[in-house]
């Protein structure tokens, strides 16, 4: 029961958490550096609700996966490192595919989103520590 609990509180966390980030502090930046090949929609970048669902429920269920038993086998502390590597390497691997195989794709893009997968996971999983702590 508890890795069906860490999927559905990851899940709404990483889409809370990306609404936030994407859709408020860095909606121009996302916009800007998109524009030439993102979907687009008064100037500003749009989103298929439901593939992004799906990115969703895929993060959620390799934190449930991994992340998780970290956070109960080893603590608060090896559990948030390990969800920046997670989170690191998942983006990552998107960062970098896309930007060995498209004709553009901003340097600056690579950077910033590559480190903001490790960030969410990162606060993904401090978040979840204390929800749990708080409803045991």
């Amino acid at each position: 029961m508890q890795y069906i609990y860490s999927f559905l509180i990851s899940f709404v966390l990483f889409i809370g958490l990306d609404w936030v980030w994407i859709g408020n502090i860095t909606r121009k930046f996302y916009s800007e550096v998109l524009a030439p090949i993102g979907k687009m929609k008064d100037g500003l970048l749009t989103v298929n609700i439901a593939p992004a669902l799906v990115v969703y429920v895929l993060l959620s269920f390799a934190f449930a996966y991994f992340i998780y038993p970290a956070i109960e086998t080893k603590g608060l502390l090896i559990g948030v490192v390990s969800a920046f590597i997670l989170g690191v390497c998942i983006y990552g691997v998107y960062e970098f595919t896309n930007y060995s195989t498209l004709a553009f794709w901003p340097k600056s893009l690579l950077i910033v989103d590559t480190l903001w997968g490790g960030v969410l996971s990162a606060i993904v999983a401090f978040m979840y520590y204390w929800i749990m702590r708080l409803f045991s």
